[in-house]
């Protein structure tokens, strides 16, 4: 059976929100980004482009049970070389609508690099899964905003505020990512 990444027992519950109204204006707030190449980019916002064009049903069925929970929301929201189904700025929280074409070895690796290398949580939901859907929702209910959440792992992980998360993947023991893939044309 499909479990959720199983984190760390910190996330705790819910604290004050966030400032930023968008993915990139938290990316300025908090100084944190990851570097892609200008092709890399421009491939990710044709993708990004690509999918919200599309109408998916499972992901307009978790739509709107996530708006009931009443954070935003925004669907395909770019993060580096991701695109995930659906992101909350706020949380620091990323759902995915998962089709039976995923790959859970694979996804609970790239789950767990984006957790430790920035404190997103990736949530995944199989396609009308209720039970999944019920369980990611009360995750949601409980967790700590972005901004505790990585507070609370610089605590965890020794990290000064001039070290980056980076350190980290490193004292987990995950390599960091290489980020030199090019481009598919689409």
């Amino acid at each position: 059976m499909w479990r959720p990444l199983q984190l760390p027992n910190h996330l705790g519950v819910r604290g004050a929100s966030s400032r930023a109204s968008s993915m990139w204006d938290l990316r300025q707030e908090i100084g944190m980004r990851w570097v892609v190449t200008s092709d890399q980019a421009k491939y990710m916002r044709e993708r990004q482009v690509q999918n919200r064009d599309k109408s998916v049903a499972a992901e307009d069925w978790a739509e709107r049970h996530l708006k009931q929970t009443g954070y935003k929301w925004t669907r395909q929201a770019q993060w580096g070389c991701r695109l995930f189904d659906f992101w909350c700025a706020d949380l620091g929280i990323a759902i995915e609508i998962d089709g039976p074409d995923h790959d859970e070895k694979y996804d609970r690796a790239r789950d767990q690099y984006n957790y430790f290398r920035s404190g997103i949580v990736v949530l995944r939901v199989k396609n009308f899964d209720e039970t999944d859907l019920n369980q990611v929702l009360e995750q949601v209910k409980t967790a700590d905003t972005w901004t505790i959440r990585k507070q609370k792992m610089r605590t965890q992980y020794g990290l000064s505020e001039s070290e980056n998360f980076s350190t980290i993947l490193k004292k987990v023991g995950i390599q960091k990512a290489h980020g030199k893939w090019n481009p598919k044309p689409i």
